[in-house]
């Protein structure tokens, strides 16, 4: 604490927020008893001033680490510096401070001899996935906390093939982390000089639009053979969603998409909803109270990074005047969560998963487009009636630790070493993903 009060390095805003803590022994410790802890996907905390917390400085210091780890790697290249030049690809949220993290991530790499490609704006997390594979890239990064509150943001890495890294990767970053004591140590290139020697560069709609081509190729059904009058509510929740999923649907054709409007803004409070997590039936409300005044027949949530995705379903009528109500917690179980009133039903992950596996699995046999050589992925915790419903198919079924970056990871090694084609993966905590050329659950995918 006192290192951060009397060192020159640290700027007199990050001085000012320390000084006025002074006698605040508790909230003292919590900031400084220990670094920010660089996992397994990367960092993740609140936003505030100290060495346990996400600031410039702490998010300098991982890059700074990240970079050095690049550097390490690319001395393994017949050419380093061409490695370096693939570049790395920046994303972030609407999350307060991603804007200036993602910029500082830019400048400690450019000063590092590494070429960086940040979106102009906010997108959703896949697509920085996506944008890895397809700029040829060799890393990663998108500063989001996902679905955490409003006073947290977080800095995933992913690796050159699109998914998030693995704890082999991850400890190697970690390790050249740990190696920086002097926070003064950390390089940074100023804007202007790092555009001039073209290390900084802007990406966007340029690669929206491959990235949304991609996604509409993935529809198995033609435009007549599906209803596209259905009403859908789909609400943003404030995040990165809402316009590559909102001009998936126009451009699909769907006719009766209402939007919830207080929810489509980006809003780093995420001032209407308690938690922006479209797993939970709190996240509904606004969607639910827009979909009775419609009489939409499902409703779709998508979470601030638009990675996760939650629906719901409108329920048969019913005149009964005892109506059940439900809590929910943190303990999820394979019974569907009835909302208020019991007018909606929100799906759980694991249902939402078997539904979307069934229907991928059945119109692409339908249709003869299903391969002799398909495989989905699941998690250990993820329900086996996928496995079930796969087997009924002649698909087979892959398992796996909990978490995307595993799923994607089998993925690929499966591809690469036995040859299958990739149709579905998906876990509980509702994240799905189909195709090919997204390495992570992808939300934008599974609404359409």
């Amino acid at each position: 604490y006192k290192f951060w009060l009397e060192n020159e390095y640290f700027d007199e805003q990050a001085k000012e927020e320390l000084r006025a803590l002074a006698g605040n022994e508790k909230e003292i410790k919590d900031r400084f008893y220990k670094d920010l802890q660089f996992g397994t996907g990367g960092l993740r905390g609140k936003i505030a001033m100290g060495t346990n917390r996400m600031n410039i400085y702490t998010v300098s210091r991982a890059t700074q680490g990240l970079a050095d780890y690049l550097i390490e790697e690319s001395q393994k290249q017949p050419h380093p510096q061409e490695y370096l030049n693939r570049g790395v690809v920046i994303a972030y949220d609407c999350r307060h401070k991603s804007r200036e993290f993602s910029e500082t991530i830019a400048l400690v790499l450019n000063a590092n001899n590494t070429k960086t490609y940040l979106f102009e704006d906010v997108r959703p997390t896949p697509e920085l996935s996506f944008a890895v594979r397809y700029l040829h890239a060799i890393t990663g990064i998108v500063v989001t906390a996902s679905h955490n509150p409003p006073e947290y943001n977080g800095y995933k890495v992913y690796g050159l093939d699109g998914g998030q890294i693995i704890p082999e990767i991850a400890n190697k970053i970690i390790y050249h982390i740990n190696k920086i004591k002097d926070y003064s140590l950390i390089k940074k290139l100023d804007r202007p000089a790092a555009v001039q020697k073209g290390l900084f560069n802007i990406i966007g709609p340029e690669v929206d639009e491959v990235y949304l081509r991609k996604v509409k190729e993935l529809a198995i059904r033609d435009d007549d053979q599906i209803d596209k009058t259905i009403k859908i509510v789909y609400t943003p929740l404030h995040g990165a969603g809402n316009i590559p999923i909102r001009k998936i649907f126009k451009e699909r054709g769907f006719t009766n998409v209402f939007v919830v409007e207080e929810q489509v803004r980006p809003d780093p409070n995420f001032s209407t909803v308690e938690s922006p997590n479209p797993e939970y039936p709190a996240a509904f409300e606004l969607a639910i109270k827009l979909g009775q005044k419609v009489n939409a027949e499902i409703l779709i949530a998508t979470d601030p990074d638009s990675d996760r995705i939650g629906l719901a379903v409108r329920n048969p009528i019913c005149n009964c005047e005892d109506y059940n109500f439900f809590c929910h917690c943190e303990e999820r179980s394979d019974e569907a969560i009835p909302t208020h009133n019991n007018s909606y039903t929100v799906l759980n992950g694991n249902q939402v998963g078997i539904l979307l596996l069934h229907y991928i699995l059945s119109n692409k046999k339908e249709l003869n487009q299903l391969p002799p050589n398909g495989f989905i992925v699941k998690t250990v915790v993820t329900s086996d009636m996928s496995r079930v419903i796969a087997d009924s198919f002649g698909v087979d079924t892959y398992e796996t630790l909990t978490g995307f970056k595993f799923i994607c990871n089998m993925e690929k090694n499966v591809q690469e070493k036995e040859g299958k084609e990739f149709l579905f993966g998906y876990e509980e905590s509702i994240g799905y993903l189909t195709g090919d050329f997204v390495r992570d659950k992808d939300a934008v995918i599974s609404a359409m």
